[in-house]
């Protein structure tokens, strides 16, 4: 399971609630991660930070990968993992947790 604290701003674009409950203690290794959505020359990015470890990724962030934004951020942690040799069993969990898409707002 993945926690995601977001901004306000990005709740609106995931049609999440404005205060969604607080979900229950992270499983994944690497904890909670935040998230915001910002632009650059009009196109929306999500930025992903992990309170752990301060691993950030930016993600597209239009309103069809926002559905598969889970996706998206296990790439880009395999690719981080994968040049930094990290092939640990938390690093492996964290990717597991990715990709099973379990998000809590």
């Amino acid at each position: 399971m993945i926690i995601l604290r977001c901004t306000q701003k990005l709740l609106k674009r995931l049609r999440q609630p404005a205060k969604p409950p607080d979900p229950p203690m992270a499983s994944n290794p690497l904890g909670e991660w935040y998230a915001d959505i910002d632009f650059i020359d009009r196109k929306p990015f999500v930025l992903l930070t992990n309170v752990a470890t301060g691993t950030c990724l930016i993600l597209p962030g239009d309103a069809k990968n926002l559905k598969v934004l889970h996706e998206f951020a296990a790439g880009q942690l395999a690719v981080i993992f994968g040049y930094y040799d990290i092939y640990t069993e938390p690093a492996m969990q964290e990717m597991q947790a990715w990709l099973t898409g379990d998000l809590h707002f």
